[in-house]
């Protein structure tokens, strides 16, 4: 069985995911689908099992002709025991280490973190001030899938960790990629990278709506290969005139209310992470501001109500709904819990037919669950999901088994907003 003989060992949030993804593309490269598998490095303390040699090396088991054979763990650059483990299994092993300043490498790293579910403190200054007692074992965020990403200062504290890789083994084996060079020229920094010994060119293409990074390679039957490694979001306008400039896309959120709550929060977790530079958003509440649609004010994210009251029915509301969104449609419709759904789905509907995404984030609801309001609102959205969401998101396992009942779906996003990972569930259901 092949070993891999190349690492992207770090550091996170420093564009090991982008090159993770152009190398998976080129067709005489191999790198598992997974990526932070996380084998070597016994210093490095995650609340999972560590998987096993004969685990780690089944991941590249499917392995056939490809000429190079490589992982990304973005942990092994600030473990001190990954660099040697990683010498003793594959002494050749060529090393790409991806860096950043350090600044905006620690703020992108605790905004992942918050997002993520690893870090409860909000404020940066905050989780800063808090290294001291978490490295005595104090402040901890039990949900935290690793302790290593609470110390964002060592994590960013770079030199050491490039020297001990350049130790064990030399500076003709370790290979170092600013995070800015990459953005800027990516092609160029691409083709300076060991791993690639093949011809491979990276394009970067932005238009209204659209970023992608397009591969262009010599196969090894002599053809040329092309894909689409990585997008952000499929053009939602067309523009006939123009692709150099990129426009934000909007996106309006529409809530059951913004009382202190799961789903409440979560959303104002996501617009505290929001990348300006790429989206506009704006939240709508069916009721009352409430104490969390504050918080989002104080964003500067706009918040605005519909008027109605809580658990009766008023058409005036829907008419608010479909007048606004007419006046300044946005490219994508999000609504959060049953009845935002509803009202968010027939409302988009009759403003034009916006693409909307429907949120599940009740995890017990059932026939004998909630109030008799939220259960007849979750009985209508059945047969209309075949007609209203271009998709549905669950938050979680127990959230997709309590689902509307006959509720037939194109395709269904399944979350874990523990580790803010998802998988999709097609077909009908």
């Amino acid at each position: 069985m092949r070993k891999p003989d190349f690492f992207i060992v770090g550091a996170p949030k420093c564009g090991t995911t982008a090159m993770n993804d152009y190398l998976q593309a080129h067709p005489e490269i191999f790198i598992p689908a997974k990526k932070e598998i996380h084998f070597f490095g016994a210093d490095l303390q995650f609340q999972r099992p560590r998987v096993t040699l004969p685990e780690y090396l089944s991941y590249f088991a499917p392995v056939q002709r490809e000429k190079r054979v490589g992982e990304a763990s973005v942990w092994y650059l600030y473990s001190q025991q990954a660099a040697a483990e990683i010498k003793s299994f594959s002494p050749a092993a060529r090393i790409l280490i991806m860096l950043r300043n350090p600044v905006d490498m620690m703020y992108s790293l605790h905004s992942q973190r918050l997002y993520n579910d690893n870090e409860n403190l909000v404020n940066f200054e905050e989780a800063l001030a808090a290294e001291a007692d978490r490295r005595q074992g104090k402040r901890l965020y039990q949900n935290a899938l690793n302790t290593m990403g609470f110390f964002y200062r060592a994590a960013a504290t770079y030199t050491p960790q490039v020297q001990r890789y350049f130790e064990v083994f030399g500076r003709e084996q370790v290979h170092v990629i600013i995070f800015d060079d990459f953005t800027e020229a990516t092609d160029e920094v691409y083709c300076q990278n060991p791993a690639a010994q093949h011809p491979l060119r990276v394009t970067v293409i932005a238009g209204p709506g659209v970023t992608a990074a397009v591969t262009s390679g010599v196969c090894t039957r002599g053809g040329t290969a092309k894909c689409v490694v990585k997008a952000r979001f499929k053009p939602l306008v067309s523009d006939k005139t123009t692709c150099a400039a990129q426009t934000l896309m909007k996106i309006v959120h529409v809530i059951s209310g913004l009382s202190t709550g799961g789903a409440e929060m979560m959303l104002y977790k996501l617009l505290s992470l929001l990348n300006r530079t790429a989206f506009e958003t704006e939240v709508v509440s069916l009721v009352a501001v409430g104490p969390v649609g504050e918080q989002i004010q104080a964003l500067q994210v706009p918040v605005w109500t519909l008027g109605m009251r809580r658990r009766v029915p008023n058409p005036v509301g829907l008419y608010r709904l479909v007048h606004r969104l007419r006046q300044d449609p946005p490219h994508l419709l999000q609504t959060w819990m049953y009845h935002a759904d509803l009202i968010g789905g027939l409302a988009a509907k009759l403003a034009g037919g916006i693409p909307v995404v429907w949120n599940i984030r009740h995890g017990t609801f059932g026939a004998q669950g909630g109030n008799r309001s939220s259960r007849l609102a979750m009985k209508a959205c059945g047969p209309l999901s075949r007609w209203l969401p271009t998709r549905i998101i669950c938050c979680s396992e127990v959230s997709f088994s309590a689902r509307p009942s006959g509720a037939p779906v194109r395709a269904l996003r399944v979350g874990d907003s523990r580790r803010g990972t998802t998988r999709w569930v097609g077909g009908a259901l």
